[in-house]
């Protein structure tokens, strides 16, 4: 293995949106990532599946996610973190917002990933109407999304 293994003790990405995703009502949409304040080693592409956070080795890794939304006091908003763009890792549940955004956190999970097993984040609501997922930086926060390696 030699030093090529330590390299990924530093794997790590922190990926946002510059700009807003128009979320359709009552269906989990897929959030993509426009950006990046770092990325160590080509977990995210901000162009190609950049929905996606790919882990480079097998290993365990915690990934972490907030979206700000906008505001509407109707339905309910449902996140979740996605394996493989299947299974179903993590959920996060928000009520309606009455204040001008919102936060919603997806949470912290720490997950078992084989090398270019991928994590996504999807969101739902059901407000009657689409909502967005906020891009760019609020005073509220940013639309983001983090996934660190932290060993075998």
């Amino acid at each position: 293995m030699g030093q090529n293994r330590f390299r990924h003790l530093v794997s790590a990405v922190h990926a946002t949106k510059t700009v807003a995703q128009s979320i359709a009502n009552a269906s989990f949409v897929t959030i993509t990532w426009d950006a990046e304040d770092f990325d160590t080693d080509a977990v995210h592409d901000n162009a190609t599946n950049n929905s996606r956070l790919t882990a480079p080795v097998v290993g365990k890794y915690h990934v972490y996610a907030t979206l700000l939304f906008e505001q509407n006091a109707t339905g309910r908003r449902v996140s979740r973190l996605v394996k493989n763009g299947g299974t179903v890792i993590g959920r996060g549940n928000d009520l309606a917002a009455t204040d001008l955004v919102r936060r919603g956190v997806v949470g912290v999970w720490t997950v078992s990933l084989a090398a270019a097993d991928y994590v996504e984040v999807q969101w739902y609501q059901d407000s009657g109407g689409a909502l967005e997922v906020l891009g760019n930086a609020t005073e509220q926060g940013i639309s983001s999304f983090w996934m660190f390696y932290v060993g075998e």
